[in-house]
């Protein structure tokens, strides 16, 4: 069963996270439905825990 997060605001589809579209009506997503909003704050987020590790990590020698 597939994982429907978002709801098209032109034709109610319910979308999946996956594609920039709406599978029904083909209307673009809103862009905080978008994947790649979310895979570059997810890059981002990891990115800031690593340096922040390696900082800690530098701090404590």
């Amino acid at each position: 069963m597939a994982l429907r997060i978002f709801t098209c605001r032109d034709c109610g589809h319910r979308m999946r996270f996956s594609h920039n579209h709406c599978g029904k009506c083909f209307a673009r997503k809103e862009a905080y439905q978008q994947p790649l909003l979310w895979y570059t704050i997810a890059v981002i987020l990891v990115l800031l825990l690593v340096f922040g590790l390696v900082q800690w990590i530098i701090s404590q020698v």
